[in-house]
């Protein structure tokens, strides 16, 4: 169990209230607006990397979030969280050429489907007797127990087929007609739907006339959040943007990097492990804090995924208590390491939507940045606050800086500055050109600080999860890493440093005797 893999990270954080750490204003904003009194439609915008999915991921992670933030809920559903029936949908699919309406409502349809049967614990909600469950309005508890009873006096009449056939007959024909009525029966027993759509740029460069007036005609049974890196009306054409659809969107903008206090950013790295108590024993150091932090910044998604790359190699580790759990001469490896996981994002952020005197700025901060000295210009007022506003650059110990180490680094990688990795000469002297694996290899094993790293670990990094989804695959992959242990041997053989082969656990990194 990783404390900072994604799903265990919030489960854990929204057990206890005092445990929230994240971009708390724009979720309470959400949740505020999609559970008033009448549904509402958000337009969620901003760039990858901003928090957008973060935000819908805890949004839909009932009932921890709709507990917690109950004072932001609306009065008719504040004292009972769980009937805001939370829809997540994948918006990436790319839908077949001229049938988006139709796609889009099967899509819906379908989502709704799962979280209703999520939410009545039910095997499918398509077993459900719609003429026998009253319309009036339940608390949750009550209604699940009601749907359960009348599934369970339905299946002793009729197999599940014919029930199945019965609820789709009872709501429509269509199944525009058949989601329309089954969110107006949900409404009805007290139930509000939020569709939460993230993603949805592929699907909105699709829309048409049809579409947007179908998503229109939910509105008033259900609220939605339309999560895009560009406005909705940009990516439309300009009659089909003038639909009454584009009217009900209520815009939020996400313009600036999301930031942690210091405070909640140290909580971030030191506390995901004490909320689980398999992992209780795991700390990073006040030296491991501030090396983890220069690197991330006070980005919250930086550094969990930052933390839960760590987890992964050095959980094994035992330390006293306070003892640093990243050695100083692994450092320059795992910052190099790391930042690989970013890259997409990072491109994002420096190619999109900055113009050739925002990047000439930027590109001199990091230069700065990098020398430790002060902006050695006065640099256009335009471009630096646009720069600040929108958190690429930062205010800390009295200057302005690149808001995080690694995109710094990634910045200096694309002007073509050689980046500075102490020790690195030093490491590997005279080597023969290494290919990107037998690199990345080579540093796994050396941020692993003479430990065993365990075969199939070191598997996960260099070849994906899928590597070991099945016996087959898992075999495959170690004999791929047999074969590139070997080669890489071969290129140390003049080197102080020779990989180790401890039989039925993994590898390890040492040094020859008398060398080094």
């Amino acid at each position: 169990m990783n404390p900072y893999r994604h799903d265990i990270f919030l489960q854990g954080m929204l057990q206890q209230p005092e445990r929230y750490i994240g971009r708390r204003e724009e979720l309470e904003e959400l949740l505020s607006r999609v559970s008033d009194s009448r549904p509402a439609a958000i337009s969620l915008v901003g760039l990858r990397g901003l928090g957008k999915s973060s935000l819908l991921q805890t949004l839909a992670s009932n009932p921890g979030t709709h507990e917690h933030f109950r004072q932001n809920i609306g009065l008719r559903f504040r004292n009972d969280p769980a009937s805001l029936l939370f829809s997540f949908v994948e918006g990436e699919l790319r839908p077949p050429d001229g049938t988006i309406a139709e796609f889009l409502v099967a899509l819906l349809f379908r989502s709704v489907l799962h979280s209703l049967a999520e939410l009545l614990e039910l095997e499918d909600a398509r077993l459900l007797p719609l003429e026998r469950i009253v319309a009036r309005r339940y608390h949750v508890r009550e209604l699940r127990q009601v749907a359960q009873e009348q599934v369970e006096a339905a299946r002793a009449e009729d197999d599940d087929d014919t029930l199945r056939h019965d609820f789709l007959r009872t709501l429509g024909r269509s199944n525009h007609d058949r989601l329309t009525s089954l969110l107006e029966r949900l409404d009805g027993w007290g139930l509000r739907v939020i569709f939460l759509m993230d993603d949805f740029d592929q699907l909105a460069r699709s829309l048409d006339n049809e579409s947007s007036n179908m998503l229109r005609t939910l509105i008033p049974y259900a609220s939605m959040v339309i999560a895009t890196q560009q406005p909705l009306s940009e990516m439309v054409a300009a009659h089909i943007a003038e639909s009454p659809f584009f009217n009900l969107l209520e815009k939020l903008d996400m313009v600036s990097l999301p930031y942690l206090s210091p405070e909640e950013a140290r909580r971030l790295v030191l506390e995901p492990p004490t909320w689980q108590a398999a992992t209780s024993q795991f700390r990073f150091s006040d030296n491991d804090v501030a090396f983890i932090l220069e690197l991330t910044g006070l980005h919250p998604d930086v550094i969990r995924a930052t933390c839960e790359d760590l987890f992964n190699r050095l959980r094994r580790r035992s330390a006293t208590p306070d003892a640093d759990l990243i050695a100083p001469d692994e450092q320059p490896y795992l910052r190099i390491d790391l930042r690989r996981q970013f890259a997409d994002s990072f491109a994002v952020l420096w190619r999109h939507r900055l113009n050739d005197e925002e990047r000439q700025t930027l590109a001199d901060f990091a230069r700065a940045d990098k020398q430790g000295s002060r902006y050695p210009a006065r640099p256009p007022a335009s471009a630096l606050h646009s720069l600040i506003k929108r958190g690429y650059l930062v205010y800390e110990e009295g200057r302005y800086r690149v808001f995080a180490g690694f995109f710094r680094d990634y910045l200096l990688e694309q002007l073509g500055d050689a980046l500075p990795v102490v020790g690195s000469e030093a490491a590997l002297p005279n080597l023969p050109e290494l290919t990107d694996l037998e690199t990345r290899l080579l540093e796994l094993l050396a941020a692993g600080g003479g430990e065993i790293v365990e075969r199939n670990e070191i598997i996960v990094q260099l070849y994906g999860r899928r590597a070991v989804a099945t016996d087959e695959e898992r075999a495959s992959a170690a004999n791929r890493l047999d074969v590139l242990v070997s080669r890489l041997r071969g290129k140390l053989k003049n080197d102080p440093r020779q990989i180790e082969n401890v039989r039925g656990q993994g590898y390890r990194l040492a040094r020859r005797a008398g060398r080094g």
